[in-house]
């Protein structure tokens, strides 16, 4: 364990139990720091940079609640982890409103699993901030070399039209297309290979690229994955494999002085290791959303025959507060089922399952599900959907999680007292019945400028609403 973690509890021997818990890892005397009351916590906060911490709920649950709201105030993105010290230990709404956990029972089997938990949780973070870095780095990197292709294509053309009177020109051509860090290659008209640089010829080591070299030739010589454009497009950007290597090939048609086709330009990008980052971040995210679907499948089941009173009889206020943990429970299982869907999305393996839905019918379906959770935050929810609703062709399970997910969100971002409401409204167009669902809301909305990142995986327009919301 090369982090370090910050612990709550003033119980000399749980610090040893922890401390010994962790001394296989990596001698963590040196990593963990005990701290006996929140004020201590707080300062020492300020002063040293924490991967997360523990707070011991069992000796003083007060002080364990203020400690969560000092942690969470002072480094909203720090987890929390609970020692609690029994299965049956209740744990305050409050923790669970600000998203603490996960909780670990207080026994010698939740203190020695310890480690094997916050390297878990250390590593998920530690993954989504590498995968958001790649995808950041590629959309720039994606976004730089386009410049540079239409540069060069242009370049290419004029230089090969003009080559004895224009020699300096083609020099300077020369120098920048073999400083790339990219393969490439250019294709007369009549599809022979005229221009090649190092590069290219380093990731293609097996292809001979000679005069005796044709684009159809080249093309096919790549075992294209994944087409990306329509067949015809001028400009195809698509992966291939060749060897052991990935490669995000894109291939632009140039035009001369007159307009008329003068070849084609390749470009080859080498995004092996981004794909490697891809997989090993669906391999996470299949693993922990397997690791997670366990322990909410039985805290569920537990909560239900709790609430159902098969374990002895519970109070009007005890059912509220298992109700809430029940629905924290659902929740929390419909964002695991979310990550799997944009993982099977993401692979072309989401699959329809048409039927005849009525989407009035759907709509207040959705709606009740939220009910309780809009009332107690006196959110006014409400549909607006004519009496004769049309019934779609549509996957009635996808469909709802659409509504769902912008339920959710409405609920997360309007403030108590608000209002949302969702509306259907039906039209012909061209012969065809079209329907549409409108959700809206009088939460804080999103800025024009960041309409364009709504779409963009770990993105939200403004880091500092999160702490908000």
């Amino acid at each position: 364990m090369t982090d370090k973690i910050i612990v709550l509890e003033n119980d000399i021997d749980q610090r040893m139990r922890i401390s010994r818990a962790f001394e296989p890892v990596d001698g963590a005397s040196e990593k963990i720091d005990f701290r006996a009351c929140s004020e201590a916590a707080r300062i020492h906060l300020a002063y040293h940079d924490y991967c997360m911490a523990i707070i011991d709920l069992g000796p003083d649950l007060q002080a364990g609640v203020i400690a969560s709201r000092i942690f969470k105030s002072a480094k909203p993105e720090m987890p929390i982890l609970i020692l609690v010290p029994s299965a049956e230990f209740l744990v305050p709404a409050e923790l669970v409103d600000m998203e603490a956990g996960p909780v670990v029972i207080n026994d010698d089997e939740g203190i020695n699993s310890l480690p094997e938990t916050v390297s878990a949780i250390v590593g998920e973070m530690r993954t989504e901030a590498v995968a958001k870095i790649t995808h950041d780095d590629l959309k720039k990197r994606n976004k730089e070399l386009r410049g540079i292709t239409d540069t060069l294509a242009r370049q290419s053309v004029h230089l090969l039209r003009l080559r004895n009177e224009l020699s300096a020109e083609k020099n300077k051509l020369e120098t920048v297309i073999n400083g790339m860090g990219d393969g490439m290659a250019f294709f007369d008209v009549d599809g022979s290979l005229l221009v090649t640089n190092p590069v290219a010829v380093r990731l293609l080591p097996t292809i001979s690229l000679n005069e005796n070299m044709t684009f159809n030739k080249f093309v096919k010589n790549l075992n294209v994955i994944t087409a990306k454009n329509e067949e015809g497009d001028i400009d195809q950007s698509f992966e291939a494999k060749f060897g052991d290597r990935i490669f995000l090939v894109r291939t632009t048609t140039v035009s001369d002085a007159e307009k008329k086709k003068a070849g084609n330009l390749v470009l080859l990008t080498d995004i092996t290791k981004e794909k490697e980052y891809e997989r090993l971040k669906d391999d996470f995210s299949s693993m922990i959303s397997h690791e997670l679907r366990t322990p909410l499948t039985s805290i569920r089941a537990a909560t239900d025959n709790l609430i159902r009173g098969n374990l002895g009889e519970v109070n009007s206020e005890q059912t509220r507060f298992l109700e809430l943990i029940a629905r924290n429970v659902d929740h929390q299982q419909t964002l695991i089922d979310n990550l799997l869907d944009l993982a099977k999305l993401e692979k072309g393996q989401m699959s329809l399952k048409t039927e005849e839905v009525d989407i009035g019918a759907l709509i207040v379906l959705c709606i009740e599900q939220f009910s309780l959770a809009f009332k107690d935050k006196q959110i006014d929810l409400k549909a607006e959907v004519e009496e004769n609703s049309p019934a779609v062709q549509a996957d009635p399970g996808l469909l709802s999680q659409v509504i769902n997910n912008l339920l959710s969100n409405a609920f997360k971002f309007t403030d108590d007292g608000g209002k949302v409401t969702v509306s259907l409204d039906s039209e012909v167009k061209n012969g065809v019945s079209l329907a549409r669902i409108t959700v809206t809301d009088t939460g804080i909305g999103i800025a024009p400028d960041k309409l364009d990142k709504i779409f963009d995986r770990y993105t939200q327009a403004d880091s500092t609403i999160r702490r908000r919301y």
